[in-house]
């Protein structure tokens, strides 16, 4: 993979820009120098349309579209895809989250259901078989990370200071996106990212200094998590990360409630948990943003984590 320069993000800033929502940053209720950035405020509430956006630009013409996604990049570019007059195939793990494959659907995209593991090799080869387009990697893609490159600079803008940024991790391009993005405005704040203790695979590739297969265990939390790091990925993430902190399941939960009850916010496992490691780990340099990255969570999983959360505080 090619990462973005810095000319090449700010293009891809101007150029997605008129599309976007600048998502502000919002104070925490109880945690002084603690920020929120809601990405969930954005076309189909997810930080994954700047992604999509930035990726279309990088596949000109009118050849059909296909991806692999566990849903928020894919209702991205099949939106963005839809808008082009370009037909859209993903490839999507049949434990992705009901709402999100229907919402791929109703935007007119073609989907292939299937286990995790077929998922995870169309994902690491990059096609989908028997079916013909331009494959648009969700992470490891020049515009794809020019694009999430773009919540860096609108961090950097809003709060130059920053000291730290925490992003959940899933592939790579949210974490590496964000860091580049800092770099563009010439801020040096510490890259953090979140996995949970059902993934760990970034935490076993920075142990062993390279990517190494991980296991992934089934939980709510779809958007994050993986088999290990994409070697492509590798370098950028190296360079990125400076450190991981790991969030169990009951913390995103927690962060959920949390983000539903102080914030009025609705947020995803993964969209939850940079959140869910700031609670855990109060010590994180300040100023922080806890940048939040998708709200697209099934309702009944939503009224199952809230309901919890009130029995367990009644």
């Amino acid at each position: 993979m090619i990462a973005p320069s810095h000319a090449d993000i700010v293009a891809t800033r101007a150029r997605i820009a008129p599309a976007l929502v600048h998502t502000p940053l919002l104070p925490t209720l109880d945690m002084p120098g603690v920020w929120l950035k809601p990405e969930m405020l954005q076309p189909h509430r997810s930080f994954k349309w700047r992604a999509a956006l930035g990726a279309i630009a990088d596949t000109p013409g009118d050849s059909p579209l296909v991806t692999a996604s566990a849903g928020n990049f894919g209702q991205g570019l099949a939106a963005a895809a839809r808008s082009a007059g370009r037909a859209c195939t993903i490839a999507v793990p049949d434990n992705a989250a009901a709402t999100k494959i229907e919402a791929m659907r109703r935007l007119g995209a073609t989907l292939h259901l299937m286990p995790f593991a077929d998922w995870w090799r169309v994902f690491s080869e990059r096609r989908i078989e028997g079916v013909d387009g331009c494959f648009v990697h969700p992470v490891a893609q020049a515009g794809v990370i020019a694009g999430n490159a773009s919540i860096g600079l609108e961090i950097a803008e809003a709060l130059p200071d920053v000291a730290s940024v925490v992003v959940p991790f899933g592939g790579g391009g949210l974490a590496v996106g964000v860091a580049l993005g800092l770099a563009a405005a010439g801020v040096r704040a510490e890259l953090i990212v979140v996995e949970s203790d059902v993934s760990n695979q970034v935490a076993a590739a920075l142990a062993a200094d390279a990517p190494v297969p991980a296991e992934r265990l089934p939980s709510f939390i779809d958007g994050m998590g993986g088999r290990g790091i994409l070697p492509e990925m590798w370098p950028a993430v190296r360079a990125a990360v400076a450190r991981v902190v790991t969030v169990s399941v009951r913390d995103v939960e927690v962060a959920v409630a949390r983000l539903l009850g102080d914030h009025a916010l609705i947020a995803e496992g993964a969209g939850a948990a940079a959140y869910a490691a700031v609670l855990a780990n109060p010590q994180l340099p300040r100023p922080c943003v806890a940048v939040l990255s998708g709200g697209n969570i099934d309702p009944a999983v939503l009224c199952r984590i809230v309901r919890a959360d009130i029995v367990r505080d009644a």
